[in-house]
C-alpha cells in the first residue's frame, strides 16, 4: 500500500507599507541610516531593528525628516548674524545616535559629539 501526502506551502503575504518619497520599506531596519548631518567618518554598529521606512540608496535624511538625495544636503549650517536670512545650529538626540553615549554640543559653530 502506497500512501502520498502532498505538503504545500503558503506564501504568507506582508501588509503592505507606503512610505514617502526618497524612502523604502525595510524588514530590518538600522540605526544607521545615513542623514544630511553626518560626518564622513562617523561610525556605527549594524544592528537590525523593527520594520520601519528608510531612505533609499544615494538618499539622507535633512533636518526636516525628510529623505533627500544625498547630494541635495546642505554643505553646514552655521549662525551668521550678517546675512538676510539667520540661520542657527540646532543639536537634537539623533544628531549623535539616539542610544549613544555620546551628546550633541555645539564647538566654534558645529555640531560635535562629545562625552557628557
Amino acid at each position: 500500500m502506497l500512501i502520498y501526502f502532498q505538503i504545500s506551502s503558503c506564501d504568507i503575504e506582508q501588509p503592505t507599507q507606503s512610505c514617502n518619497e526618497g524612502e523604502v520599506y525595510t524588514q530590518c531596519s538600522t540605526a544607521c541610516e545615513p542623514k544630511c548631518s553626518d560626518k564622513e567618518d562617523k561610525g556605527c554598529i549594524e544592528i537590525c531593528l523593527s520594520p520601519s521606512c528608510q531612505c533609499m540608496e544615494g538618499y539622507a535624511r535633512d533636518e526636516n525628516n525628510i529623505c533627500i538625495p544625498k547630494n541635495n544636503c546642505p554643505k553646514g549650517i552655521t549662525k551668521d548674524n550678517n546675512s538676510k536670512t539667520k540661520r542657527e545650529i540646532y543639536c537634537n538626540k539623533l544628531f549623535c545616535g539616539m542610544f549613544s553615549i555620546y551628546v550633541c554640543k555645539i564647538i566654534n559653530g558645529r555640531k560635535e559629539c562629545v562625552l557628557p
